[in-house]
């Protein structure tokens, strides 16, 4: 190969290879670009101007995105979201344009497809739970910060309507919260979500939703795996989660494990990604031998479905910006009623245990900056640790409500200490600004622990200001030391 000609493929290699780099960090601007604009809130379209800011950073799909703001047509709406597509897939080619465009697309890429969907038909009402005479026990909220100790009264100590609907020929999905009938969608949380703020991204079937229709995969028509004549669904797309299948879907148990209407011993649907901490808690709970596991996509059509009605707004997940509501995402009587029971009132006195997320200093993130100055703070104050029993339920749930004081911190471990019906107890909360939004938490469970007899305290951990979930954080444990030590507060009543 002559010089001239050498020089002219080297020069035409070094070429592909900077094409190569640059469309690696094309791909790589795409997805950090596209993520974040999937992820908005619906009220915060992004402006012409934005997404020429967008362009100047080099989106890929950002020149198509102007025509079509320019020009609605079909044709420049199926070029933006074809380019779009090639960018970052399909599902989340649907999200990106029904949360900045805020209708579906005009035209649903294959392997997807629009239905109608709608709330729990009100016709569908079978039987309202009557908690008239239900009124919280007698107990107390501190928070504990920097500027000292003040007493909280527990949002959750309010009562929520408390619905049962029967839903016949339905059919219902591992790994989501849809449930098919006839003619449409019916989604237990539609009420919450009719303006689509939350995110569906670890939904089976649903990708997104806007004005009463949604955008679907194929699971969703496809014929059912199994048939049964009456069952109650604990299948949704939090299953995977532990916290949150403990504070969403749990609940709905509410129904057979409290209920005034005698009913049939029929199946309980649990999705087979559910931690396996679930299984064996429900078989605590004297329902091992009503489950069945149905796994992710598949689809169970059932004669007779139960559905109880949701509490509060518990989404897969919120754009993180998104404010929350508080008073829709508070736990509300009788969510949680059925565990707390009169015998869960005595406990031996003076015994302390601790329950605090695993592997907290070695966290990638929300990482403790102190673990064994807490570790020590604890040991010499006699607390016994019960993170090693965190996978055997029924044993947790009996050593913790054997104690007299339990120190847990606000993650989704702390379902634990809700699940379990502890009364009459002292627990000491270490709460993560990220996590409260700010404050202390009583609408969630320090709020609906202390309306069922329990003095709850909310010590606030120190992130340096930060209120990113993600934030490291420590512990003045001087503070931990002195509450360990106090006296009990005398009940109050709310």
């Amino acid at each position: 190969m002559g010089t001239s000609k050498f020089k002219h493929v080297l020069a035409s290699a070094a070429r592909a290879i900077l094409r190569v780099g640059v469309a690696s960090r094309q791909g790589s601007s795409d997805k950090k670009e596209s993520t974040e604009l999937a992820r908005r809130p619906r009220n915060q379209r992004p402006t012409a101007s934005e997404i020429r800011e967008l362009r100047a950073r080099r989106l890929s799909f950002a020149k198509e995105w102007l025509r079509y703001r320019r020009n609605d047509s079909l044709r420049n709406e199926e070029r933006f979201l074809r380019k779009v597509r090639r960018a970052i897939g399909d599902d989340s080619a649907v999200a990106l344009f029904v949360r900045t465009e805020g209708r579906l697309p005009a035209t649903i890429t294959p392997g997807l497809c629009a239905i109608q969907i709608g709330p729990l038909p009100e016709s569908s009402v079978f039987y309202r739970h009557d908690y008239a005479t239900l009124s919280p026990q007698q107990g107390s909220l501190t928070g504990v910060d920097a500027s000292g100790r003040a007493s909280i009264p527990p949002e959750s100590s309010r009562s929520g309507s408390d619905r049962t609907f029967l839903l016949r020929n339905a059919t219902v999905y591992g790994g989501s919260g849809l449930i098919r009938l006839r003619e449409r969608a019916a989604w237990p949380d539609y009420r919450w979500e009719q303006s689509g703020h939350g995110i569906y991204a670890w939904d089976s079937v649903l990708v997104e939703h806007a004005n009463q229709k949604a955008v679907v995969r194929e699971a969703y028509h496809a014929p059912p795996t199994l048939r049964l004549r009456e069952a109650l669904s604990l299948l949704d797309s939090s299953e995977v989660h532990f916290g949150h299948f403990a504070w969403g879907i749990v609940p709905r148990l509410r129904l057979i494990m409290r209920s005034t209407h005698e009913l049939g011993n029929f199946p309980i649907l649990v999705g087979s990604q559910a931690p396996k901490s679930i299984f064996e808690m429900l078989t605590g709970w004297g329902l091992g031998n009503r489950i069945v596991s149905i796994p992710f996509g598949e689809s169970v059509n059932v004669g007779k479905l139960w559905v109880p009605e949701p509490l509060k707004y518990f989404p897969d997940a919120l754009p993180t910006d998104f404010p929350h509501d508080h008073r829709a995402r508070a736990l509300a009587l009788p969510e949680f009623d059925f565990l707390f029971s009169a015998e869960t009132g005595t406990r031996p006195t003076g015994r302390a245990v601790s329950l605090l997320r695993h592997g907290t200093g070695e966290a990638n993130w929300r990482k403790c900056l102190n673990p064994e100055e807490i570790k020590e703070t604890l040991a010499r104050e006699k607390v016994e640790d019960l993170s090693p029993h965190i996978h055997s339920p029924k044993l947790l749930f009996d050593l913790l409500r054997g104690a007299s004081t339990i120190v847990v911190d606000d993650g989704s471990i702390s379902a634990n200490v809700l699940l379990a019906g502890v009364r009459k107890a002292r627990i000491i909360f270490l709460t993560h600004p990220g996590v409260s939004d700010g404050g202390h938490l009583p609408w969630w469970t320090q709020g609906y622990l202390a309306s069922q007899g329990n003095e709850v305290i909310s010590i606030h951990l120190d992130t340096g200001g930060s209120l990113s979930r993600t934030s490291d954080w420590s512990l003045n444990c001087e503070d931990l030391r002195r509450e360990l030590r106090s006296k009990p507060m005398p009940p109050v009543s709310w």
